[in-house]
Order: C-alpha cells, then sequence, then structure tokens
C-alpha cells in the first residue's frame, strides 16, 4: 500500500474518482459521499457548503455558480461549480443533498463521522501519518492510521488546495480558500519556500518555451 507521510491529509482526483463511483449502502452514506465530493470541488468551510441550497446558484456566460457568503469571513464569494459538482445536483433533481440536522452543530458531528464510513466503504485504506487522539493517552500523537479515519470536515477545503496547487494561479486559489494570506494558504497545504520557487521555475520555463 502507498504510504503518504504527512499530517496534511487530502484526498487526490483518482480517489474522489472512486468515491463518487462506489454505491454506498443507505442515503446516509449517500448523502455524506455527495457533500463529500461537493466539498472537494468548492473549498468551502463545513459550516458553508452544508447550507448550499438551489436558490443560491447563478449563471454567468454559461457557467454554473455558487452566490455565498462565506460564515466565518463575512467574504462574499462566486463559487465555480465543476461537472463533479453539477452531476450531483443533475441526480438529484437541481437540488443539494438534505442537511442530516436542524442544527449546525449537530449536522457538522453527523457528516464528520460518516464521512469516515463514506471512505472506508471506497476502500481509501493507504497509510497515511495523522494527528489524532491516543485513546489509551487521551492525547493528539502522530500515528500511522488508514486515510479513511483520518477523513474530517477539513479534507473538502484541503483537498481541493492541494489538488490544484501549482496548476492553477495561487491567488485565485486563495480567493476560493478564503485564507488571509499566501503563507497561511502554503501552511495549510503543507506546501514550503522550496516548493513556491519550483512552481516559479516551472512557470517561467513553460513561458519560456511558449514565447520560443
Amino acid at each position: 500500500l502507498k504510504y503518504q507521510k504527512t499530517s496534511h491529509v487530502h484526498l487526490d482526483f483518482e480517489e474522489l474518482k472512486t468515491i463518487a463511483a462506489t454505491p454506498m449502502p443507505d442515503s446516509r452514506t449517500e448523502i455524506a459521499r455527495d457533500w463529500l465530493i461537493i466539498s472537494c470541488f468548492t473549498a468551502q468551510r463545513v459550516s458553508d457548503f452544508l447550507r448550499f441550497s438551489k436558490d443560491k446558484l447563478v449563471e454567468m456566460k454559461g457557467m454554473l455558480f455558487l452566490d455565498i457568503s462565506q460564515k466565518k469571513t463575512g467574504k462574499p464569494l462566486y463559487i465555480p461549480l465543476t461537472k463533479e459538482v453539477t452531476d450531483i445536483l443533475d441526480k438529484r433533481d437541481g437540488e443539494f443533498p438534505p442537511a442530516f440536522s436542524n442544527h449546525p452543530e449537530g449536522n457538522k458531528t453527523i457528516y464528520n463521522s460518516l464521512i469516515k464510513d463514506v471512505c472506508r466503504i471506497a476502500k481509501i485504506h493507504n497509510k497515511v501519518t495523522a494527528h489524532r487522539k491516543n485513546p489509551r493517552t487521551n492525547r493528539y500523537e502522530f500515528m500511522e492510521v488508514p486515510k479513511y479515519k483520518a477523513v474530517s470536515t477539513h479534507i473538502g477545503r484541503r483537498s481541493f488546495a492541494t489538488n490544484y496547487y501549482g496548476k492553477i494561479n495561487t491567488a485565485l486559489l486563495i480567493n476560493a480558500t478564503g485564507h488571509s494570506s499566501e503563507a497561511q494558504f502554503l501552511k495549510y497545504v503543507g506546501k514550503d519556500g522550496n516548493q513556491q520557487a519550483l512552481t516559479l521555475a516551472k512557470a517561467m520555463k513553460s513561458f519560456a518555451e511558449q514565447s520560443a
């Protein structure tokens, strides 16, 4: 099994395809699976994406967006919807999945538990090092666990940021995630100054090749 030694656990594009294609045993895990996919392609916090609704959809130049204000920052935002998200809307007759509970904290707790089941069912078993509470000591420690056990509500934002970093302009990604600075964003995705320098070098090389 692939071993990913990092506390910055995320789901890559192949894993997301696997999760999306895996049949779920009941409606609750199917709802959680759909919200998980939505979160990984919209970059929003759980307090925001579980409030997504059909009446927030807007179309601009033939493309579909969500018009929201982030709960934590108050920042207004247009979120472009990818095919992975619109496929879920199409399957659900244009609606987002329902909530699990009328209480925001209850909603978050249920979702956090169910997405571990979703990833386990989809066989996201590769080993990762994650910061988790040791039941024997009741303290947080870095432990080697199957990835599905390390999945939490942050996985969507982290997956979006990590999967698109280096492929899409970082400023655009920061605008989508709502981080207050590039340094904060890079820390979030587990990148350092070396990675930034490599990304710059690749971009400069690509520019030079296109200009030749």
